[in-house]
């Protein structure tokens, strides 16, 4: 079966079409889902995922492929863990970059101390002053 069928099959509650789903696809998933997040993660938005998939798959209209349906699912499962979890946040002992790792800015000569009016530019005809 392809994985229209399986998908059409698991929408008439076929159990095996999910595990069939998911020996194809979790390996996949799993591995773009690592990128956003930490290996725990994976593993439950994985599980969550193939649930919203039984779920959702009465809806399933074979309009694009379904591996990019199953990867929307996905990643919208990914954004509800990280909305319900909140902002990140870290105390300033434990940020990634400190002050001592941090790059300095490039170092730019001091100008000198304004005394004496500059010859005027060709295009005024006044005098300036330097530091002005």
């Amino acid at each position: 079966m392809d994985d229209d069928q399986l998908i059409l099959a698991l929408a008439a509650g076929d159990d095996t079409a999910l595990r069939e789903l998911f020996m194809r696809h979790a390996p996949w998933l799993a591995a773009r889902l690592r990128a956003a997040l930490p290996p725990p993660d994976v593993e439950d938005v994985l599980q969550e995922t193939f649930l919203a998939m039984w779920q959702g798959a009465g809806g399933y209209r074979p309009r694009g492929t379904p591996r990019a349906w199953m990867w929307v699912i996905a990643r919208n499962q990914a954004a509800l863990l990280l909305r319900r979890r909140g902002p990140v946040t870290a105390p300033l002992g434990e940020t990634r970059t400190s002050a001592r790792t941090r790059p300095k800015p490039p170092w730019t000569p001091p100008k000198p101390p304004c005394s004496e009016p500059t010859s005027p530019p060709p295009s005024t005809g006044r005098k300036e002053r330097c530091c002005a």
